[in-house]
């Protein structure tokens, strides 16, 4: 077995915030741990530690009143964007629509910021909710 390599503090930072990373976007911890280990040098036994150990530490942040703090106002942007862009596209194609309907000619129907807008404010409305338990 090989042995797992000596690093500073800033490389050690920097393998946990990549298995947060890794983590947050759904990787599963044995695949992690495999990276670690054949990537990295590791030791498997190490690997899998601080993994969990990284696990661990997400759950309690994300269960800290800070964590939630953190979640509600990402959860706030999101509902502020896509009410954002759901009225924009609604500005585009109304007055768009009274231009052409005033002096003749092709309007704009911005249906794509629509949906998009509205799609975004229902997700982070939905997380908002979710994370206010």
């Amino acid at each position: 077995m090989s042995e797992t390599p000596t690093i500073d503090d800033n490389t050690y930072q920097a393998v946990y915030q990549a298995i947060v990373k890794d983590l947050s976007n759904g990787y599963k911890k044995p695949q992690i741990v495999k990276d670690l280990v054949k990537k990295g040098g590791w030791e498997e036994q190490t690997a899998t530690d601080l993994v969990d150990q990284v696990e661990a530490d997400l759950i309690a942040y994300k269960n800290s009143p800070e964590g939630k703090a953190d979640l509600l106002k990402k959860h706030k942007k999101n509902m502020i964007f896509g009410a954002l862009w759901a009225i924009g596209g609604t500005v585009v194609t109304t007055t768009t629509y009274e231009q052409a309907t005033e002096e003749g000619g092709t309007y704009i129907v911005a249906y794509g910021a629509i949906l998009i807008g509205i799609f975004q404010f229902l997700m982070g409305l939905g997380g908002w909710i979710k994370a206010s338990r």
